[in-house]
């Protein structure tokens, strides 16, 4: 069985940020109701992408697609472990 046929998921690299970065994340996640609310969704759980898009389309049409796909961008890691893509 080679390295590549495993179910882990691959480690992602930390981005180390500044302590002005760190307040600007915190004070996003904390006071923002569609970054509170997307954060809420996930929690600390994995799901498949295709039920990941459906969760998200309410939120998109309620704070905006814009916003809150800036948000995802920060907030949600996207990987393939094995067959299927999961968020």
């Amino acid at each position: 069985m080679n390295a590549t046929a495993t179910s882990e998921p691959t480690p992602t690299a930390e981005i180390p940020l500044t302590r002005q970065e760190k307040e600007k994340l915190l004070t996003k996640m904390y006071f923002r109701q569609d970054w509170i609310e997307l954060i809420r969704l996930f929690g600390y759980q994995t799901l498949p992408m295709e039920q990941a898009r459906q969760a998200i389309k309410p939120l998109a049409e309620k704070f905006g697609k814009e916003p809150l796909a800036a948000a995802c961008e920060v907030l949600i890691e996207i990987s393939t472990p094995g067959k299927e893509t999961v968020a």
